[in-house]
């Protein structure tokens, strides 16, 4: 068994409670010290230190208190479920005039890794918009570079590598070497109501000071005030992951699923999503007439080859509204008779007309009053004004559009500007709601179950967290056709993979082959950016009015037959390297997954000039000596891999895709 308890383990549950003034316990690959006299633990990974002097702390009345200023502790062990080797630490700190706080640590036979969280008690209510389970120093001798996670993906953020130390991540972070891919993460599992982070601070040339906490608002998550308060007689901190691994990108695997351990979201048990967007090339001109045209094109040139028995969305994005409600059936009954479903578009939180006297739809309520203010000011982000969730008109909202989608027949569903509703606010029409993600979970939560289980739901510009209340979210913002759109992709892509285990799909946005003159290599390449990510969504105009070049291209990329099994596999790929090549370079080049039969390796260039790539197949961690053929599934070319090593010429702005068996 991978996870062990060692025999002082079961005296201590015998015990029941603790006396000593030091604690030591020991689970799988984890052994954990505690200093009840100081109230400091030590946790190792495999007989490594890990984290140093972990504590935690909270702030009251402006006030930080860290629990090494209490002076009792009591210590307790217990099961943590029915299975036999879960259990929980948990230490009482007390001390006259502070409320009480219980810290936990979780530790299970089935997860590499520990949990952790604190929750303060007192007799009468208290305040506080921060709670950090995790202070601590660790190593930056073994982890020199940080992670950087952003709180959403809205204006074409993108994550980065940091040096270790100095930096603020949201919600999670990887401290790794990427020579040894060993490292450590840390990030909050529970998105119930705090925005939470991940900041490092350098003490000196070999630690670095690590907190993790639920409190942080700044410009990226889009906030001009501070976090909101939580108010009580019990407050809960988020809970933290913190572990240990030989590989980083397993342990961010490790910690999506973990997410999705704590709050669930929906599955996916058809084949993965095909289909089409109108936002990639039409627009605003979308209609009636264009829209089943594209219908029609798919009919005759794409589900009779490759698509198949797929499920295909034909997709209506931002400016549906240019059709009647007759309109609308009409164009979803369209889909229907050609095998196809129907999608539609939406944004729940925000008013594009920031016109304060319009009334709600679905009610009799001014927009004016279903604000989201902040210093008595209605809250501006990407050109619209944000809305309250909670607010009883923007409920009637959501019931009127969605009835009026389902009315029409609609299956799919591209959610989009999200973030809006998670702005902290001067207050909300529901007064037990006190920070943006509790409103935020608040409207997603009323929104899916309006929808239930008869949408396919994808996430655009969104907060990366929660995760439960989409099929798939996109990676990254709009991106389009060129090289430059594809790398910006895959930055999603390199150091964002590991979403695909919290939602069903990763979402690589439409993908558009001809938007200027794009060449056969650009198409490849975008083409292979969403084949290695998730949902495939053409956004091509292959309407009667499109032309002759981009329909060509359209038939031909995605009647490759070779390359649509792949998408069918649901393969999720993650990168090779894990780091920047440069600072011209935002994405990883080199991408790989595997089942049971093969390997695959999608390999980029995104430069102009043509380049000779060398991969050795142990950075495949496949094994040396042996022989390996290859099959490049663009090319249709084939070949055995000589001296453990994958050489081959791509040209500037291309990509090709390896199939690698023994």
């Amino acid at each position: 068994m991978f996870f062990r308890i060692l025999s002082f383990l079961i005296l201590l549950f015998m015990a029941g409670c603790s006396t000593q003034p030091a604690t030591t316990l020991c689970c799988g690959a984890y052994t954990m010290a505690y200093d009840k006299e100081t109230g400091n633990a030590r946790i190792y990974y495999n007989d490594s230190l890990l984290f140093d002097e972990l504590h935690a702390e909270y702030r009251i009345d402006n006030v930080i208190i860290s629990s090494l200023s209490y002076t009792s502790r009591k210590t307790e062990i217990r099961p943590a479920t029915d299975k036999k080797d879960d259990f929980v630490f948990e230490i009482k700190h007390t001390a006259k005039g502070l409320p009480d706080m219980l810290q936990r640590f979780y530790f299970s036979s089935s997860n590499p890794y520990i949990l952790t969280e604190i929750e303060l008690h007192s007799d009468t209510a208290i305040s506080s918009n921060y709670m950090a389970p995790v202070v601590t120093c660790t190593s930056s001798e073994d982890a020199d570079k940080m992670l950087f996670i952003p709180f959403d993906n809205d204006k074409w953020i993108q994550f980065d590598l940091l040096p270790a130390g100095n930096g603020t991540s949201y919600e999670v972070t990887a401290l790794f070497s990427p020579d040894t891919r060993s490292g450590k993460v840390v990030g909050s599992v529970e998105h119930d109501c705090w925005k939470s982070a991940v900041q490092t601070e350098k003490l000196d040339q070999k630690r670095l000071l690590l907190k993790c906490f639920g409190g942080i608002t700044s410009s990226l998550t889009r906030d001009t005030l501070p976090h909101g308060m939580l108010t009580g007689n019990i407050l809960q901190s988020p809970k933290i992951l913190l572990g240990g691994f030989s590989d980083w990108r397993r342990g961010m695997e490790m910690f999506a699923q973990a997410n999705r351990q704590e709050r669930p979201g929906p599955t996916w048990q058809k084949e993965i999503p095909f289909g089409w967007n109108s936002w990639g090339s039409i627009q605003q001109k979308i209609n009636l007439e264009n829209a089943t045209e594209v219908s029609d094109f798919f009919k005759k040139e794409l589900q009779a080859t490759t698509l198949k028995e797929t499920p295909i969305y034909i997709g209506l994005d931002s400016y549906w509204d240019n059709f009647s409600d007759e309109e609308l059936a009409q164009f979803v009954a369209h889909c229907q008779k050609n095998g196809q479903e129907a999608g539609i578009y939406w944004a729940p939180f925000v008013d594009w007309a920031r016109n304060p006297r319009r009334i709600v739809e679905g009610s009799d309520t001014p927009y004016a009053d279903t604000y989201l203010y902040a210093h008595g000011q209605p809250q501006e982000l990407d050109g619209a004004w944000a809305v309250d969730p909670t607010h009883p008109a923007i409920k009637k909202r959501m019931d009127f559009y969605i009835n009026r989608f389902k009315k029409a027949g609609f299956s799919y569903i591209k959610t989009d500007f999200l973030t809006h509703g998670a702005l902290e606010a001067d207050s909300h029409a529901d007064s037990t709601v006190t920070t943006g993600i509790q409103a935020y979970n608040a409207g997603m939560r009323y929104l899916t179950e309006l929808l239930g289980d008869d949408f396919y739901i994808t996430m655009a510009i969104s907060p990366l967290f929660p995760a439960n209340y989409a099929h798939s979210r996109r990676i990254a913002c709009d991106a389009f056709a060129s090289i430059a759109d594809t790398e910006y992709t895959l930055n999603g892509l390199s150091f964002g993979w590991w979403l695909g285990h919290c939602y069903a799909f990763n979402d690589p946005d439409h993908l558009v082959l001809q938007k200027n003159g794009e060449s056969e290599g650009e198409n490849r390449a975008r083409i292979t950016s969403g084949v290695i990510t998730g949902i495939l969504m053409s956004g091509d105009d292959v309407s009667k009015k499109g032309s002759a070049l981009t329909k060509e291209r359209v038939k031909r990329f995605f009647a490759n037959r070779q390359i649509i099994a792949l998408a069918r596999k649901r393969l999720s790929f993650y990168p090779v390297y894990g780091y920047l090549p440069s600072e011209e370079r935002r994405a990883e080049s080199i991408f790989t997954s595997s089942d049971q039969d093969s390997v695959y390796v999608a390999v980029f260039n995104f430069d102009k000039e043509p380049q000779t790539i060398k991969l050795p197949i142990a950075d495949l961690e496949l094994p040396t000596g042996e022989k390996f053929r290859f099959d490049e599934l663009w090319r249709q070319e084939s070949g055995l891999i000589p001296n453990d090593t994958l050489s081959f010429h791509l040209p500037g702005k291309d990509a090709a895709i390896f199939k690698i068996i023994r």
